[in-house]
């Protein structure tokens, strides 16, 4: 549990910090990410926490619905539909990791 704590804080506190001199969040958070992700650690770093985040989400689901729903049929129902969640929410995680592209990789069309 401590260990998690300082383990999602490490790269929150960076990015959250001050204001930067009256630089909006968002102008803030996009550069602080795009920075980090040109190493393949972060990439990393980030599908590890989602993967492991997200499973822990679910498996906490999961045992709620175990604990409450007395018929079989909605156990299943209600297990299944919390997989077929957890594999989208997965996918979109991964796929988004994988392709995010730096402002300065797609060109100058895409700034404002």
């Amino acid at each position: 549990m401590i260990l998690s704590v300082f383990t999602i804080q490490g790269p929150i506190k960076p990015a959250f910090g001050s204001n930067g001199g009256g630089i909006l969040v968002a102008e803030r958070e996009s550069a602080y990410n795009a920075m980090r992700y040109t190493n393949p650690f972060w990439r990393l770093y980030d599908w590890l926490l989602l993967t492991l985040a997200l499973l822990h989400g679910m498996n906490g689901l999961r045992v709620v619905i175990d604990d409450y729903v007395r018929s079989r049929g909605w156990r299943l129902t209600l297990q299944s539909v919390a997989g077929l969640v957890t594999l989208t929410y997965f996918m979109l995680g991964t796929i988004t990791l994988v392709t995010f592209q730096t402002a300065g990789a797609l060109g100058p069309s895409c700034l404002p």
